[in-house]
């Protein structure tokens, strides 16, 4: 089967990782596949095993460029003849919407929801009715995304309940060596508590919350540090509150990595502190792969992969002193978590790695091809 991704960019992130890694496994299953998006760090990745990447400028905050992009997507799917494109964002969607109808069926799947808590719902609401304009078929990756797709005015395809995110588990078999490596580059004592968030400093991690928590963290366990992986817009505001909290030498602003399974291995503890519903997180995945537990906040999404008590542990909403007890108190309990990470490492393995999502995926694709074909 020939499939192409459609994308805004290729730039690090959870969603852009995770499509690297569904492009190679549909190439291991013998697929061929192509993305198309307006390019970024991770193209190189794709490139390295050997997945066509075509750039377009897919951005919907330059619509006199996405709209030539539009017509320059129809002019070149006339030379190319796949069975199926998947859209995964609400420009890219916009991108192949002159697509011929007698070309390639379009599947979408929204990979989330606000970009922020503070984004006015009709927005929300917008940016996903762009998502699904024109799909044959919408496959909803959380709860939070489905309900509001049953919202949602005009048809916008069948809707499928189908989790498209997945890791390679394999990949976060980390050693002793790498705990060891990361800690000596960062400047983290052998023997200190290290607790870690991994993610854009975007509005919609949240990770406000997560140097509150460490305020209140830091003053029960002594010597623990904090390390903040990931780049953004928010990483000046976030590193003047650390100093704010007295936390500037506790704190460590890292900037994106891509050694994410080393730098698991040098966990303790990792915390997701976003509170916006769409999914529930690449890294939480990564995390409970690497055997490590997990702490978040209490979201619909974020049961899909944690089980309170089983595979992880649940925080209220916003309840940052409540996130923090939960921390400290694991911290001081280890030998309690052996059975949660081993169900934790299992859950993921069955139900979110790499080869189970894509075949999830190909009976999805299939399907399609055989009602365009009927």
């Amino acid at each position: 089967m020939k499939v192409l991704f459609v994308t805004d960019s290729m730039e690090i992130g959870g969603v852009e990782t995770n499509l690297v890694g569904l492009t190679r496994t549909l190439q291991e299953f013998g697929h061929d596949v192509c993305v198309c998006s307006s390019g970024g760090q991770l193209v190189s990745s794709l490139r390295q095993q050997n997945t066509r990447h075509v750039q377009f400028d897919i951005c919907l905050r330059r619509p006199l460029r996405l709209f030539a992009s539009m017509a320059r997507m129809s002019r070149w799917m006339r030379t190319e003849k796949f069975d199926v494109i998947h859209t995964m964002s609400a420009a890219g969607n916009l991108t192949t919407l002159f697509v011929s109808s007698r070309g390639p069926q379009k599947i979408t799947s929204p990979m989330g929801l606000q970009n922020s808590s503070a984004e006015p719902l009709f927005v929300t609401y917008l940016r996903l009715w762009l998502h699904t304009l024109g799909a044959r078929t919408t496959l909803a990756i959380s709860e939070a995304i489905y309900d509001m797709l049953g919202r949602l005015p005009g048809p916008r395809g069948h809707v499928i309940k189908c989790n498209v995110n997945g890791i390679d588990c394999d990949r976060f078999r980390a050693t002793s060596a790498d705990r060891d490596r990361i800690r000596t580059e960062l400047g983290i004592e052998c023997d200190a508590t290290l607790i870690t968030t991994i993610g854009a400093l975007h509005p919609r991690k949240s990770h406000d919350l997560f140097v509150r928590a460490a305020s209140i963290i830091s003053e029960h366990i002594l010597g623990a540090r904090f390390l903040v992986v990931g780049d953004g817009p928010l990483h000046q505001l976030l590193v003047r509150q650390a100093n704010e909290l007295g936390l500037g030498e506790q704190v460590i602003f890292s900037g994106a990595r891509q050694d994410i399974p080393a730098i698991l291995a040098a966990t303790d503890v990792y915390v997701k502190p976003g509170t916006v519903e769409g999914f529930t997180g690449i890294t939480v995945l990564e995390a409970m792969a690497a055997r490590k537990p997990v702490v978040a906040f209490d979201t619909r999404d974020v049961r899909a992969a944690i089980i309170p008590g089983r595979s992880g542990f649940l925080a209220p909403p916003n309840d940052v002193n409540g996130l923090a007890e939960i921390i400290i108190h694991l911290l001081r309990h280890p030998n309690q978590l052996n059975a949660i990470v081993d169900f934790a490492s299992e859950f993921v393995s069955r139900e979110f790695s790499l080869a189970a999502v894509v075949k999830r995926l190909e009976r999805i694709y299939a399907h399609v091809d055989v009602r365009s074909a009927a």
